[in-house]
């Protein structure tokens, strides 16, 4: 199965989450873009929970004009790797 984060990626999503989890208000640049192959939808992900394995949080675009902050479990998305941009 595809790796959608580097370790470091995963590492920076996943201390994110901690804080958010821990009642800190932060809001933190995305760290990743996934996106399908026609680029019409487009997730920024900004954290990975630490209670869910696949559960991500971020800017959500499903391509109809109404972005919205939300959840995506990235393990469904079935994207290949070339449909990933990394925003360090």
């Amino acid at each position: 199965m595809y790796r959608f984060f580097t370790p470091e990626e995963e590492a920076e999503l996943r201390a994110n989450g901690i804080k958010t989890d821990q009642g800190d208000e932060i809001d933190p640049k995305p760290v990743v873009k996934l996106f399908t192959m026609n680029k019409q939808c487009t997730w920024l992900i900004t954290e990975l929970s630490p209670f869910y394995e696949g559960l991500a949080l971020g800017l959500c675009d499903l391509g109809l004009g109404f972005p919205a902050l939300g959840n995506v479990f990235y393990s469904i998305l079935n994207l290949k790797p070339s449909c990933k941009t990394a925003l360090l």
